[in-house]
């Protein structure tokens, strides 16, 4: 089951649109975030987001924020983002 996504950063959106799980570096750990979640709000860390659609896997790597999810939406506001898919190199920095 699909569900609301937005990743957003000080400059604007990054990506919105139907999800099916985003998988988030949290402080104890990454979290995955699937429809019906129940309410929460979670500190987000440096790290590799990975967002599942039905047409696959995007994966970006974000800065410190912060995440807000009720089951059928959810809102990631990240201080800076970068889409893999765009980064020459692989390896994990800023």
């Amino acid at each position: 089951m699909a569900y609301a996504f937005s990743l957003l950063t000080p400059e604007g959106e990054v990506f919105s649109g139907d999800v099916e799980s985003v998988v988030v570096p949290g402080g104890a750990g990454f979290f995955g975030v699937l429809a019906g979640h129940a309410p929460m709000l979670a500190a987000v860390q440096h790290g590799i987001l990975a967002v599942t659609t039905d047409e696959g896997r995007r994966e970006y790597l974000i800065e410190d924020g912060v995440l807000e999810t009720d089951g059928k939406k959810c809102l990631l506001l990240c201080d800076n983002v970068r889409d893999r898919r765009d980064d020459d190199n692989p390896v994990l920095s800023w």
